[in-house]
């Protein structure tokens, strides 16, 4: 298995529909109710999950609109405890036995559409449940608290393409909390690239959240600790599907795998 260990820290970006989300924090999170849960990738139909990505250009390559003027509320979410993630987005060794497995899941997680999420649902479940419960029983590893799996918009071997999904569980332990949120606006669009700029933010270990539980959004100069501060642009090229930042914003990388 492709287990990798984030460090506590490791930030993971989720983009929400605006106007009606980005008001609070469930809006950055899995749905609030069960009956919002239609079946998807990696939950099946009534189960809560918190997909995220370590990329904000994959994020921005799965809206599909990037127009001039067109506004975007993300968020940030943080890990707050080191966790071992599942990575099923790429393979070492093409040609061997686990590089061939490895295909063989990013060809079914690519398919799009109820049918295939029937079982790519069902697959993730037993990764984060059984399979995470009998990897902390058998090994000295703690359990599988996410899973990495490839964009439906990869286009190249890389697995910055990628999406990183958790079980409700792990956000409701305080594993990963929503640490920033961004409003942006794209002032630049082309067939090839892209400019978005910081319209307000707001940090949790700062303004955080009013009495009646909406966010706190700044427009001022405070910037520190903040991965694109206010006023600032970062500009993003195509390739293919996929929005690339043109400058590295701050993500997460494994310290250690372990091949279990």
């Amino acid at each position: 298995m492709n287990l990798e260990r984030y460090n506590s820290g490791s930030k993971l970006w989720r983009v929400v529909d605006l106007p009606d989300q980005g008001r609070v924090v469930q809006d950055f999170s899995y749905p609030p109710k069960t009956e919002f849960c239609g079946i998807g990738r990696c939950n099946k139909a009534g189960q809560q999950v918190l997909y995220t990505s370590p990329n904000l250009g994959t994020c921005l390559s799965e809206m599909k609109g990037m127009a001039v003027g067109t506004q975007i509320r993300a968020g940030v979410w943080e890990a707050k405890s080191d966790f071992w993630c599942l990575n099923v987005s790429k393979h070492r060794n093409p040609v061997s036995k686990s590089g061939k497995l490895y295909r063989a899941l990013q060809d079914l997680y690519d398919d799009i559409g109820d049918h295939h999420y029937l079982r790519t649902s069902v697959i993730t479940d037993w990764f984060l449940g059984e399979l995470s419960e009998y990897v902390s029983l058998n090994s000295e590893l703690d359990g599988i608290q996410a899973l990495r799996y490839p964009s439906t918009l990869r286009t190249t071997e890389s697995d910055n393409f990628s999406n990183v999904v958790f079980h409700k569980n792990f956000v409701d332990s305080g594993g990963i909390k929503l640490s920033q949120w961004y409003h942006l606006e794209v002032s630049e669009a082309g067939e090839t690239s892209c400019v978005v700029e910081t319209k307000s933010l707001g940090f949790q270990s700062r303004e955080g959240v009013s009495d009646d539980g909406n966010l706190v959004w700044s427009e001022g100069p405070r910037s520190s600790g903040a991965i694109i501060p206010p006023g600032a642009t970062v500009k993003f090229t195509k390739n293919g599907e996929n929005w690339i930042p043109d400058q590295p914003l701050e993500t997460f990388s494994p310290s250690m795998s372990a091949n279990w």
